[in-house]
C-alpha cells in the first residue's frame, strides 16, 4: 500500500493537531495571507491518515479559510496512524 497519497480537502474539516500548533505556532507571516488569497495553496497540506489531522500545513489552512478557498491540496500520510507517529 502506499502510504501517501495527493488530493484535495474542503480547508474548514481540517483539524490543528495541537502539538504542532505549539511548535510552530499558527500565525501567518506578513503577506502570507494575501498570497495565498492571489496564488492558492501551492504546498499541500500534509495530512494524518485520519484524513482530518493537520501534520504540516496549520498556516496555510488559517489563510486558504480566510480566502474562502473550497478545496486545498492535502498529502495524505496512510502510514500516520497513531499519536506518536504523528
Amino acid at each position: 500500500m502506499t502510504t501517501r497519497e495527493l488530493s484535495n480537502s474542503d480547508p474548514t474539516q481540517l483539524v490543528k493537531h495541537l502539538l504542532s500548533v505549539h511548535i510552530y505556532g499558527d500565525t501567518a507571516d506578513e503577506g502570507f495571507d494575501e498570497s495565498i488569497a492571489h496564488r492558492g495553496v501551492e504546498e499541500p497540506i500534509v495530512i494524518a491518515a485520519d484524513r482530518k489531522t493537520i501534520i504540516s500545513g496549520v498556516r496555510r489552512r488559517n489563510a486558504a479559510i480566510k480566502a474562502s478557498a473550497k478545496t486545498v491540496p492535502v498529502i495524505i500520510r496512510h502510514d500516520l496512524t497513531e499519536d506518536i507517529d504523528i
